[in-house]
């Protein structure tokens, strides 16, 4: 359909514009959605890597304290491990 210049504004059906409002304000809605996740993801990224490096300095205090040695998560026993640097011939 061709406009004309001098012809009257034409408008699409209402129904037409509350569709097209309703896909419109849907897309918005997720795209939103997604920056929020990852804004939680960024923040989850960063606890994480908060986390391992309170792991490591633990692992680093317990080393100090009981050598080199591996534990058990499950019943916090502990056993010897084995300097594995040397290990080429």
């Amino acid at each position: 359909m061709k406009i004309e210049k001098n012809t009257p504004m034409l408008k699409i059906e209402e129904s037409e514009v509350k569709n097209l409002q309703e896909i419109v304000s849907a897309i918005n809605s997720m795209k939103s959605s997604i920056g929020e996740l990852e804004v939680k993801k960024h923040e989850t990224m960063h606890r994480v890597i908060q986390a391992e490096s309170t792991l490591h300095d633990f692992q680093i205090s317990l080393k100090e304290k009981y050598g080199n040695v591996s534990v058990n998560l499950s019943d916090g026993s502990i056993k010897n491990v084995e300097d594995e640097t040397n290990t080429e011939d």
